[in-house]
């Protein structure tokens, strides 16, 4: 591969079409994913950076690259720069060919070049699209913990949700659903000078893979926070740190916490903040909007305010269900678990779950997961006393004593 082309500089017309090409991308996925961008300011404003997603779908290089206005470079499969148009609009958009599963040295000599220049860049640790919400460390490649340390350059951790329900594996359509991205803080590499040794690289990929785990797992958080607090029977809100402006206490953020407590009567939120915020003072003065306009509506048509009334479940039924769980199979069956019916029950739990995950219900689509790994080791018989530990351990069935050969005494003849 020629490196030619590589970590060129664009000229007028490039930024030119750039600008028109990004802004036309991002009003088409902005319509059609609705996508949220949780803890932009982490980036930084002007000096370089490895913006450093998870990878689980085709369509996490155009979704984030929408986090920033800034032209972020990416490398790319060769293959994409045979044809003559795609290759000059790729270059265009940022990207620059990369031979992949081989560690193309150009490419990182390029790479290193860009941000060195100022330029910011995209290098997804992960290699190829991994699945499920776990990173893990075998899956890690070394390269952008490498060239970060190379060109003293922070690497910036992010997580992606939604984009593999989006377009999962095999489907020649995209789905309009709500993607999420969550940016990480910025993870300053080791000063070093010479040669970078391979243990820094390994322990820098590591604390990446942690902090990546990090991003992934706060968009649960995220859909805790619109699910979660569906409390009607508490009057109290207490938010601590309100003043610490991110993704838990931006403007939308403070909202919706707050609106939480407006379905008691007597509800009322505690804000807990050393200095007012550019956040606190919208979400206070947007509550106190919402709340003189319910009041107008109220008097106008002759209504009192009540709380919403929802029944209390019995306390003692959380202390049962720790250690057992009932799904909803959402049919009407007897005898499910033997033969074609456990097949059928097992689909339909499938179905549940992935349903779960495209509506970013995790706990929901973890439980539903669980009891199919489950079902599924008591059809194998692996939560038998004897069965393979190492198997019964994948599937996640309890493991039974070992069977012991019994010798019997008796005379010899």
């Amino acid at each position: 591969m020629s490196d030619s082309g590589l970590g060129q500089e664009m000229g007028l017309v490039d930024r030119v079409i750039y600008r028109f090409c990004w802004s036309m991308l991002w009003l088409a996925l902005k319509a059609w994913f609705r996508f949220r961008v949780v803890g932009k300011e982490h980036l930084p404003k002007v000096e370089p950076y490895i913006l450093a997603p998870v990878h689980r779908s085709y369509l996490d290089t155009p979704v984030g690259g929408m986090a920033t206005s800034r032209r972020l470079r990416f490398l790319g499969k060769e293959s994409l720069w045979n044809s003559r148009f795609a290759g000059r609009f790729l270059t265009i958009v940022g990207g620059f060919p990369v031979e992949r599963g081989t560690a193309d040295r150009a490419a990182l000599r390029a790479c290193q070049e860009v941000l060195e220049r100022g330029e910011p860049m995209v290098m997804f640790p992960e290699g190829t699209r991994r699945h499920g919400p776990v990173v893990l460390a075998e899956e890690m490649h070394a390269g952008p913990a490498f060239v970060a340390v190379r060109a003293g350059v922070p690497i910036v951790p992010m997580g992606i949700a939604g984009t593999d329900h989006a377009m999962p594996g095999g489907s020649a359509f995209i789905r309009p659903t709500k993607v999420f991205l969550v940016i990480g803080e910025p993870i300053r590499p080791p000063v070093l000078e010479g040669r970078v040794p391979r243990r820094v690289v390994e322990e820098f990929t590591e604390e990446l893979r942690q902090q990546m785990q990090v991003v992934f797992d706060v968009l649960v958080g995220i859909n805790l926070l619109r699910e979660g607090l569906d409390i009607p029977e508490c009057s109290t809100v207490a938010i601590l740190d309100a003043d610490k402006e991110g993704f838990l206490r931006s403007k939308r953020s403070l909202v919706q916490t707050i609106g939480r407590a407006a379905r008691h009567v007597n509800g009322r939120v505690l804000l807990y903040a050393d200095h007012m915020t550019e956040s606190l003072e919208y979400a206070i003065g947007e509550t106190n909007r919402r709340r003189e306009k319910q009041k107008e509506y109220n008097e106008a048509h002759g209504i009192t305010p009540e709380s919403v009334k929802k029944g209390i479940s019995n306390a003692l039924d959380s202390v049962f269900d720790k250690d057992y769980m009932t799904v909803d199979l959402g049919m009407a069956s007897g005898d499910n678990m033997v033969g074609h019916n456990l097949t059928a029950y097992l689909a339909d739990l499938d179905k549940q779950m992935k349903n779960a995950a495209a509506n970013l219900e995790f706990e929901e689509a973890a439980r539903l997961r669980d009891e199919i790994k489950r079902l599924e080791a008591v059809d194998l018989g692996l939560a038998r006393p004897g069965a393979p530990p190492k198997a019964a351990a994948k599937f996640g069935a309890p493991q039974g004593k070992s069977r012991r050969v019994m010798k019997r005494k008796g005379r010899r003849k």
